[in-house]
């Protein structure tokens, strides 16, 4: 039965809404009956769970309706990753006056955080349940969507937490000749920057498969009421709009209202309409919404289906010709796989904006790639880009939801040149500007940072900097060795304006190397890059952009940072140390960078915040005094260019004034012997699961998995772990077809998988296990296994989970303590030292050298003396280590430290 939500027009206080505030979230662990859950195609696999007091939501947002833009907004908690946050709420509805009247129980919210940082959250609520996208600039994007039909149980989770969209559905466009109508050369800078929002009438029409879909999400049946089913669909609607809307309004300044009678278009039992072919339901959407809603009535229309994938004529906004012309198909049409992959996506296309990816594998050859706007390396990572579907070439699984700058550009461009119709309010945000620095000559094979700045009459404290290479070529993979194309993926915006290529972390990891999507230049040749900043205003985005140039050089480069890099080094505060660096002709024309500085990381790289020499000669090495009151286990040295952008990073980790012992355990399941079901057909995938319980109490830093399975042709096997906290990985998802057998270790930091070798080998996993490590590991860890298809079987024979832990230790000064009998001098030292010890009086002893793990690396037979000197072997590395003397039946122990 259809459920009202009573929204009553209610006498507002002229102060911001609060004492309403009350308690609606509650976290919850109860496990929901597989036939009550909603279907979702891309799952998180790490969310929190909660029980919403729907009702009592619903009457905390009536605060909010009919709000204006001078009203006072109402307080409202909403969970977060970053714990309960107060938003201040109005209501954003994205319907005509006239439909939203019809249907009161359906709207839609827009708020900012009341602390202040910026946070935007998108609410919508209905009788079936209620949806929130939070976009924290400091946090990212973040959601909260219902698990269950009834709309009872919800999860939080990030963007980062969820899987690929995994299917291959693809978008195509009709271009009717655009770019001859388009009089803007690919060199302009164009900026949503007038202040204005524009508002574009927009007719939704849905099959009667998608509608079908909807409403038993919602719970409801075919027998239902119409008017239930028809909610239950406008909601869904309303949901996808709502979330579209959130990208456009804030990188465009642009809104979509659903027209007033909207809701004759959508079809719950019979249509008329080819759910399946999107090249036959585009001219029947377009004659369809002609005829219901009258060319007059709106300016876009669009479709959503269950099939068929996606496709739009370009540049169609405002032509009576094309303007309905618009598809979005997919069998399990909600959530950002949905929203955005596919809807905003085929708007965009709508409003102009071309394919973006330079990948040429999977769905990205064919014809789809657009060379006049192939800036993103691969599949792309953007709205208008291939995400997911591109493979081998997938730089992300799914899209990161904003719009490339060129995309921008010509969307920008389209809504100045031809998409006239919208209805135009100017609002009060003044656009920003931005200044992308001075250009560079940079040498070859060296990372660098490129750093904007921006100003605004309203301030700055909300810009987001987004750095995008702004270069076209063959397409294909990026190569380093190209003197053309692009090398470096785009990332989402950050309140940094400095971004660094490589990211920063992928820097330290890599120490120093080109990654798979971000190629440092080999060759001589030009990079341009493009600074968007937008200014993130909830009234209407407004952007800013500039330009940048530079040029590598193969006369300079590598610069490397040389000393550093064995692992197990250890610096004593107040100690002198040598830092090395190839300077590589970085001094010489055309570069001319004749200083440096040298800073150090206490975090493992994550900020390089302690200088330990400022504009010193690039000379290639200096000498540094150890800072005091340091205890770091995870040291990095960077040496940047002052009068350059161009910087390095020593290659291993190093510990000042600590010692770092890592502890690894295995746990087995001992023998399993369980048969893995087979599926039938027409049937769920019958799982079936063992449980290895850890238990000592122990934060984990890695965790690896082995399994050991024999079963014809693995690639029916879904393979899954989950830790106590409750958070899952995929190891293993219906990989290498025909393969027998399987009977390898998954570890994050392992090879690709080699289906010709299934039998030994240590591979990286379908999903990372990184989220499954930094917590307590003590409780049940639990493997799932299931056949995914009729006609071979297997058994599960045994399976283990290895625990690692880190022990960090401060070096105090009993760690090198002298005993009177035992004294080793210096030390540190380089593997030279001299030993005096009381047990040289006696017949004969032996010298053993230990590292942290106990492992003996190196032994000596000592002679009767005073004192003697050692000269340990070259291949003892640098590092901490314990020394033992022993005559059989004393021992006598120090640490020492080699460098």
């Amino acid at each position: 039965m259809f459920k009202k939500l009573i929204f009553g027009t209610l006498l507002l206080a002229s102060i911001t809404i609060n004492a309403q505030i009350k308690q609606l979230w509650f976290p919850s662990q109860i496990q929901i009956d597989q036939q009550d859950l909603r279907i979702t195609k891309s799952e998180p696999v790490k969310f929190q769970q909660f029980i919403l007091d729907l009702s009592g939501m619903a009457q905390q947002l009536e605060f909010a309706n009919g709000l204006d833009q001078d009203s006072n907004p109402v307080e409202l908690k909403l969970p977060t990753v970053a714990g309960e946050k107060i938003f201040l709420i109005k209501e954003s509805s994205v319907m005509e006056d006239a439909l939203q009247n019809r249907f009161s129980s359906i709207r839609s919210y827009k708020g900012t955080s009341k602390d202040g940082r910026g946070d935007v959250v998108r609410i919508n609520i209905s009788p079936f349940s209620f949806h929130a996208v939070i976009q924290s600039i400091e946090n990212g994007l973040q959601y909260i969507d219902p698990i269950d039909k009834a709309g009872s149980f919800y999860r939080l989770y990030s963007v980062e937490s969820l899987t690929s969209r995994g299917d291959n559905a693809v978008c195509h466009w009709e271009d009717d000749g655009l770019s001859q109508r388009s009089t803007q050369p690919q060199t302009t800078v164009l900026n949503a920057n007038d202040s204005q929002l524009r508002t574009y009438r927009t007719a939704i029409s849905a099959t009667v498969e998608y509608s079908r879909f909807q409403f038993l999400q919602a719970g409801l049946t075919v027998a239902s009421p119409d008017a239930d089913r028809l909610a239950a669909v406008l909601a869904a609607i309303n949901v996808t709009l709502a979330r579209v809307n959130s990208i456009y309004e804030r990188d465009l300044a642009i809104e979509l209202i659903l027209v007033a009678n909207n809701d004759q278009i959508i079809f719950l039992d019979t249509d008329n309409l080819n759910n399946n072919s999107a090249g036959i339901v585009i001219d029947q959407n377009q004659t369809l919404i002609d005829n219901v809603i009258g060319s007059a009535n709106y300016d876009v229309g669009h479709i959503f289906t269950t099939g068929g994938g996606g496709l739009a004529s370009l540049g169609s906004v405002c032509n009576s010709q094309r303007k309905a012309q618009g598809v979005t198909g997919r069998p399990d049409p909600v959530g950002d796989p949905f929203d955005i992959d596919f809807v905003a996506h085929e708007f965009g296309h709508q409003f102009g904006a071309r394919h973006t990816f330079n990948g040429n594998t999977g769905s990205c050859q064919g014809g789809n790639r657009s060379g006049s706007t192939a800036y993103e390396p691969g599949s792309g990572s953007t709205i208008m880009a291939y995400a997911g579907i591109c493979a081998p070439q997938n730089v992300r699984p799914n899209s990161d939801a904003y719009f490339h700058q060129a995309s921008l550009r010509e969307i920008w461009s389209f809504v100045n040149q031809g998409g006239f119709c919208s209805t135009e309010l100017t609002i009060s945000n003044d656009p920003p500007t931005a200044e992308a620095g001075a250009n560079f000559t940079i040498p070859v094979g060296t990372p660098y940072r490129l750093t904007g700045s921006s100003t605004d009459p309203q301030g700055t404290a909300l810009h987001t900097y987004t750095w995008e290479q702004y270069d076209l070529g063959p397409s294909g993979l990026p190569d380093g060795n190209s003197t053309t194309g692009p090398l470096v993926r785009s990332f989402e915006g950050t309140l940094s304006p400095t971004r660094y290529i490589p990211r920063l972390e992928d820097v330290v990891a890599s120490g120093g190397n080109s990654t798979e999507w971000e190629k440092l230049p080999e060759v001589t040749r030009a990079i341009n890059y493009r600074l968007t900043v937008r200014d993130n205003d909830a009234r209407g985005g407004q952007t800013a952009v500039d330009t940048k140039q530079l040029i590598s050089v193969t006369a300079a480069g590598p610069f490397l940072v040389t000393s550093q890099n064995a692992s197990g080094t250890i610096w004593l505060p107040g100690a002198q140390e040598t830092i090395t660096w190839d300077v590589a002709n970085t001094d010489s024309a055309p570069i001319n960078s004749s200083l440096v500085n040298i800073l150090l990381s206490t975090d493992g790289g994550a900020n390089f915040d302690t200088v330990l020499a400022a504009n010193t000669p690039n000379d290639g090495s200096e000498s540094i005094t150890v800072p005091s009151n340091i205890v770091a286990p995870f040291c990095r040295i960077m040496v940047e260019s002052v009068d350059n952008i161009f910087f390095n990073v020593n290659q291993t980790d190093f510990s000042i004034n600590a010692e770092v012992i890592t502890t690894c355990n295995t746990y087995d399941s001992g023998a399993v012997n369980i048969a893995i079901p087979d599926r039938v057909n027409g049937q769920n995938i019958q799982g079936v699961a063992n449980v290895i319980t850890v238990g000592p109490s122990v934060i984990s830093t890695d965790v690896n998995v082995s399994v050991d399975i024999n079963h014809t042709y693995i690639g029916d096997l879904i393979v899954e772990v989950t830790n106590p906290d409750g958070v899952t990985s995929r190891l293993f998802n219906l990989q290498c077809n025909d393969t027998d057998d399987l009977m390898v270790t998954f570890d994050d930091q392992g090879s690709p998988f080699d289906c010709n070798n299934s039998t030994t080998g240590t591979y990286v996993p379908a999903q990372p296990i990184d989220p499954l490590v930094g917590s307590d590991a003590q409780g049940n860890w639990t493997m799932v296994m299931g056949d995914a298809a009729p006609g071979d079987l297997g058994t599960w024979n045994t399976w283990s989970v290895e625990i690692c832990s880190t022990e960090v230790r401060a070096l105090s000064s009993e760690s090198f303590a002298q005993i009177d009998s035992f004294k080793v001098y210096p030390n540190p030292s380089l593997g030279s030292f001299t030993i005096t010890s009381s047990l040289f009086s006696r017949s004969s002893s032996q010298l053993n050298l230990y590292d942290l793990s106990g492992r003996q690396v190196y032994a000596q037979n000592m002679t009767a003396q005073t004192s003697q000197d050692v000269n340990l072997p070259s291949h003892i590395s640098s590092g901490l280590y314990v020394l033992e003397l022993t005559d059989g039946d004393t021992k006598e122990s120090l640490k020492i430290v080699i460098e």
